[in-house]
């Protein structure tokens, strides 16, 4: 089960690193470049760029958390399952009283 959860955090993972690089080459562009914008008039699609990329990034890091959430939910509910095993073999054993020869 956790191998699950370690394959869609790598995906999850990939994809956040590779937007972060994008969005960090648009914002030197953005800085370096900003006279060149200006001169040119393409301020506009260069903040779209910007922004679409910061939805992107918003969006994986929610997948994120609902994986984190996922993770949580399935770890909790392992710990019942054990605690529920456990809680019923002492029940049965206790009914059965001391098995003696």
């Amino acid at each position: 089960m956790v191998i699950l959860f370690l394959k869609k955090r790598r995906v999850l993972d990939y994809k956040r690193f590779e937007i972060a690089a994008k969005e960090q080459g648009i914002t030197i562009q953005l800085v370096q470049g900003m006279q060149e914008i200006k001169l040119n008039g393409v301020e506009r699609q260069m903040r779209w760029n910007w922004e679409r990329l910061q939805a992107k990034l918003f969006k994986l890091s929610m997948k994120g958390l609902a994986l984190n959430q996922w993770q949580q939910a399935g770890a909790s509910f392992i710990n019942e399952l054990r605690v529920t095993r456990s809680g019923v073999e002492l029940w049965i054993g206790h009914c059965m009283g001391p098995m003696t020869g």
